[in-house]
């Protein structure tokens, strides 16, 4: 995994693990629309969603998180989950988070990876539960 910024921007290239990548990428201003350059080298859209979700996790925690890095999506405002989908979209993908009032049998399924198709990454989801609230997060490309 490699991240870098281009443009006329500094350029800061790095082979970078999880952390790395996401101290450099929440640790900063949020950047324009497709500005970052990340490099999965992944082999499929489910090892990308993977990827993609633990970003957000690690991000959250940076952006939101509490003295012990937990997250209450609960509590985060709209403005919130605006930018941490900026953040997203600086490096070329949307973030789709939908929050669900009633759950049922499905979405018990918590932090299970579901898909429709398996050939689009925006046809894989996950469903977390946050105090009683199901949150359904997906992505797209930008």
């Amino acid at each position: 995994m490699s991240c870098g910024l281009n443009a006329n921007k500094n350029i800061i290239e790095t082979s970078a693990d999880l952390n790395e990548l996401c101290n450099n990428l929440f640790n900063n201003e949020v950047q324009d629309e497709n500005v970052i350059d990340i490099e999965f080298g992944l082999n499929n859209y489910k090892e990308l969603f993977e990827e993609l979700i633990m970003i957000f996790t690690e991000g959250m925690k940076i952006l939101f998180g509490d003295i012990k890095k937990q997250v209450n999506l609960n509590n985060l405002s709209k403005e919130q989950f605006n930018l941490i989908n900026r953040y997203f979209k600086s490096f070329g993908f949307k973030l789709e988070i939908i929050k669900i009032m009633n759950y049922n049998q499905k979405t018990e399924k918590i932090l299970e990876i579901e898909s429709i198709n398996n050939t689009e990454l925006y046809e894989y989801y996950i469903n977390i539960n946050s105090n009683g609230r199901i949150f359904k997060i997906r992505f797209d490309k930008n």
